[in-house]
């Protein structure tokens, strides 16, 4: 499981970079050092009809744990985020 924090969740900006911070977590939601760790995010909202529209690249910040997932976002409007860990 993890979690997911940041400016790209609420205050993004049509044409600006902004980022997802993701943090994995064990079952008792403790925070966990994995630099292994692939993340699979995905946004669905108006005119977006697949990630692919929306590219995502992600840095490891050790060792917090913590992965920035950055994009761009190119359309505005309300979206879901689903990450697979």
């Amino acid at each position: 499981m993890c979690t997911a924090t940041g400016p790209g969740l609420f205050t993004a900006i049509v044409g600006k970079l902004t980022h997802i911070d993701l943090q994995s977590r064990d079952n008792a939601a403790n925070p966990l050092d994995n630099p292994s760790d692939v993340y699979e995010l995905y946004l669905k909202g108006p005119g977006v009809s697949s990630t692919g529209d929306l590219h995502f690249y992600s840095s490891y910040v050790g060792p917090t744990g913590i992965s920035i997932a950055y994009y761009t976002p190119i359309i505005s409007g309300n979206f879901v985020l689903t990450i697979r860990l």
